[in-house]
């Protein structure tokens, strides 16, 4: 990093801008992360990835990278760690949570994956639910949660039909 990059950043950092990006991710940031034992008698393998806090103003949920929760070999993810180690525990935060039962969606294409995360669950793992600033879109879309499946955020034709 060069000296004006360092300055610009110590620019940011004086102005309360960088600590108060910093408060807010790390207030709705918590680590994922999941342990097996692969063999009894040796240390628990902990493996790990971040989830996001989100409420969609229908429900609330934690968002992560799909690599994180499935992946190709040789990339370790929960669901290949689960399947070879029945006996893996996951947690969001500090808090137990059950991700293959829990998960709404993932997509490896986008590397999305999306969780229902209660908003208790987020309060007792001391981090805040991130809820999006109301818009003129929010209308159009407030009882349409997306599924990763669907081909566009409109309910217009589909697949060349006619209008």
């Amino acid at each position: 990093m060069n000296e004006q990059q360092k300055a610009g950043f110590r620019r940011l950092e004086e102005s309360d801008y960088l600590p108060g990006l910093r408060e807010f991710a790390m207030t709705r940031c918590a680590p994922f992360f999941w342990s097996f034992q692969p063999d009894p008698g040796q240390p628990l393998k902990i493996r790990n990835g971040t989830i996001t806090y989100v409420r969609t103003g229908q429900r609330d949920i934690g968002i992560t990278a799909s690599h994180v929760y499935d992946s190709e070999p040789p990339n370790p993810s929960y669901l290949q760690d689960l399947a070879v180690y029945p006996d893996t525990e996951a947690q969001f935060g500090g808090r137990v949570a059950y991700p293959r039962l829990q998960c709404i969606d993932h997509n490896p294409t986008l590397d999305l994956a999306t969780f229902n995360v209660p908003e208790e669950f987020v309060a007792k793992a001391h981090r805040a639910i991130h809820t999006p600033a109301t818009s003129a879109a929010d209308s159009a879309v407030k009882d349409y949660v997306p599924e990763f499946s669907t081909p566009s955020w409109d309910s217009g034709p589909k697949n060349n039909e006619a209008s």
